[in-house]
């Protein structure tokens, strides 16, 4: 599974810019987001809106909101019975 985007409180995030701030055209891809100020961040993990990031950082309920329901129902395992 590869997070992209995501919608919060009405607010869209994963949409690329450039740096003069037009979207990005299919196939560019400026820096992505910085993450190495958490250890436990997975290294290969790719995303580039900082408005994300910075969200997060500032403590703001409704995304913290989002994490938390998104890990909780994504650690559902289904099962298979075998009768």
């Amino acid at each position: 599974m590869v997070f992209n985007k995501c919608s919060i409180n009405g607010r869209s995030y994963g949409d690329v810019f450039d740096v003069l701030g037009h979207k990005a055209e299919l196939g560019e891809r400026p820096e992505p987001v910085n993450f190495s100020f958490n250890p436990l961040a997975d290294k290969k993990f790719l995303f580039w809106d900082p408005t994300l990031l910075e969200a997060v950082k500032m403590g703001d309920p409704h995304t913290h909101e989002f994490f938390r329901l998104l890990s909780l129902c994504h650690t559902v395992m289904s099962e298979e019975k075998n009768e």
